[in-house]
Parts: structure tokens; C-alpha cells; sequence
């Protein structure tokens, strides 16, 4: 259900995913890696998912995989920076293999996120697997883009998805029960 929404939500942004060769950090099973326009589609995951033949899936650790030279001129990472031990490393991958007139799309949580009910808060996080943080806030974005793309031009844009927040527990009940009709 998340994978379908951030393909929703990146739609709504008119962020163009296309480009020569796509690289998805944390693509899970491919779904929104399939979505971009590229010869070249390459998607790393410590477990992923195999269900499109036109992507290259690596089994592995984006901070830890020797990318030898090789560069993207489109990388995403979806929700995926809240879930590693350093940021810092993961922000300076990134800038290693992302190509000199390349761009990236980078989604995190907000710090502050809350869903509601909020007594459920712990649990949520811990099945979102967010074990070394909730996500970041503007002020941490800002240093890691700064320290890594300086000479680059980057934009944050904040958006606190309330009717998401709202609607999770609901929306994932229904889900599990009635995927199409929960799209």
C-alpha cells in the first residue's frame, strides 16, 4: 500500500522519472522503478522482490555495494535514509554515483510525524522498521544535502500528508481485505 501511494504521491509532484540509466535505492519489488522511463533500470535491496524481467535487482546493502565507476543519471530513495545506520554515508554514495547533470529524488518522514491514533505510535514505528529514527528534520536535510551537493542545486519540499496520517490504520485494514478498491 505504500509502494502505491509514493507512486501517487511523486505523480502528484510531476517529478519527471526518466532519464538514460535509474538506480532505486530500497526498491522492494520494483513497482515504482517500472514506472520510469529508462534503458537502463537497476534496483538494490537487501531482499528484493523479483517481478519485473526489465529490472536489474541487486540483493544488497546500498552503504556497504562497490558500485565500481559506475554512474545514474536518475536516483531514488523512497522512504529508505530513515532505516540506515549513517545517513552521512548514504548521502555521500549518492553524490559518488549520481552522474554530474544527474538528479535525485529523495523522500524522508518528517522527525515529527505522528499517526493517529498516536497510542499507536510505537507499534507503527517498529513495523516501518524504524529502528534508528522516525525521520529527519528540515534542519538535518538541509546539512547532509549541503555537505554532499554543494555544488548542486536541491529543493525540500514539506508536505505533512495529513489525510495519510489520518487514514493509515483505516486504509490498511481495508487493504488487506480489498485492494482495489482501497486504489
Amino acid at each position: 500500500m505504500g509502494t502505491y501511494y509514493r507512486s501517487l504521491l511523486l505523480d502528484s509532484l510531476g517529478f519527471k522519472l526518466e532519464g538514460e540509466n535509474a538506480l532505486e535505492i530500497g526498491c522492494h519489488d520494483g513497482f515504482l522503478l517500472s514506472k520510469v522511463i529508462a534503458k537502463e533500470k537497476v534496483g538494490i535491496d537487501p531482499e528484493p522482490i523479483i517481478n519485473y524481467p526489465h529490472i536489474e535487482y541487486i540483493k544488497g546493502d546500498f552503504l556497504t555495494h562497490n558500485f565500481d565507476e559506475k554512474k545514474y543519471d536518475l536516483v531514488l530513495s523512497i522512504e529508505v535514509m530513515e532505516h540506515v545506520t549513517n545517513p552521512k554515508v548514504f548521502m555521500q554514495n549518492i553524490s559518488r554515483i549520481l552522474t554530474n547533470n544527474g538528479r535525485t529524488l529523495l523522500s524522508v518522514p518528517s522527525k515529527r510525524i505522528k499517526i493517529f491514533p498516536y497510542f499507536l505510535q510505537s507499534y507503527i514505528d517498529k513495523r516501518w522498521g524504524h529502528n534508528y529514527r522516525r525521520g529527519f528534520s528540515k534542519k538535518e536535510l538541509y546539512q547532509l544535502l549541503e555537505n554532499n551537493f554543494s555544488d548542486k542545486t536541491y529543493k525540500i519540499i514539506e508536505w505533512n500528508c495529513p489525510f495519510w496520517r489520518t487514514t493509515y490504520i483505516p486504509l490498511k485494514m481495508l487493504w488487506i481485505v480489498f485492494p482495489s478498491l482501497t486504489k
